[in-house]
């Protein structure tokens, strides 16, 4: 083998570290756009055509589900803690 051919091939490519730390420089845009309705899967066209972001839906959905700021109120718990929390119908109470 080569010197050329075997420098090639042990070479490192440059990345610009896991795609999670880029997408700290966009947290607050990414919440944002989220909370405003947007899919996962747009969000992630979004980071690769405006910011050259290449994720997918579901690195994106697990990103933005792991921030607290994310958590509140849109766990399967918090709805369930709001049913159980909720006064029970009066005895004889109609509902129809």
């Amino acid at each position: 083998m080569s010197e050329h051919v075997h420098s090639l091939k042990h070479r490192r490519r440059w990345t610009a570290g896991p795609v999670r730390d880029r997408l700290r420089h966009h947290r607050a845009e990414l919440v944002a756009m989220r909370r405003a309705g947007a899919s996962y899967l747009s969000i992630a066209a979004w980071l690769r055509t405006e910011h050259r972001i290449r994720t997918t839906h579901t690195t994106v959905m697990r990103y933005l589900g792991s921030l607290p700021e994310m958590q509140t109120g849109h766990s399967a718990g918090a709805g369930a803690a709001a049913i159980a929390a909720a006064p029970a119908p009066a005895e004889g109470a109609h509902h129809g």
